[in-house]
Order: C-alpha cells, then sequence, then structure tokens
C-alpha cells in the first residue's frame, strides 16, 4: 500500500526549501506550517486511497498499440477530476 513521506516532505519544506522565505511571499495571507502540514496530510490521502489504486489497473492493462491507436487504461475519471 502506498503511502506518502508527510514527514520528510514536511521536513524538505521547512528546513531545505526555507518555511520562513516562501511565508514572506504570502505577506498578510495566513500560510502557517499548521496548514503546510494539513495540506500535506490531505494531498497524502488522497494519492493513497484515490491515485495509488489506479496503478494496479494500468499495470494490468498495459497501453497497448493496435492499428496505430494506444488503448490507454480504463482509469476512474472522478479520480482525475478530483
Amino acid at each position: 500500500m502506498y503511502r506518502a513521506q508527510i514527514t520528510e516532505i514536511g521536513f524538505t519544506f521547512k528546513h531545505v526549501l526555507g518555511f520562513d522565505r516562501v511565508a514572506d511571499v504570502f505577506e498578510e495571507e495566513e500560510l502557517s506550517e499548521d496548514l503546510v502540514e494539513a495540506i500535506l496530510v490531505e494531498a497524502g490521502r488522497f494519492a493513497a486511497d484515490e491515485i495509488a489504486p489506479l496503478n494496479k489497473i494500468a499495470d494490468s492493462h498495459g497501453t497497448p498499440l493496435k492499428n496505430g491507436e494506444v488503448t490507454p487504461p480504463p482509469l476512474r475519471r472522478d479520480a482525475y477530476r478530483a
């Protein structure tokens, strides 16, 4: 099962990229470390629950080339819309 590396991404954002430098760009907007963490957690949940399951479908179907046309795997359009 896929699990996003939220802790590592958060660490990179805070210490490598420099959260303070990014927060300064937004000046009067409310950008806090808590908000960034909440966004990362939700993005990780979405990737694990919605996107990762599509990999198995795509891997088993492949993308066959027939008569000069590629047939994409049958994926859930709602996941991509979300």
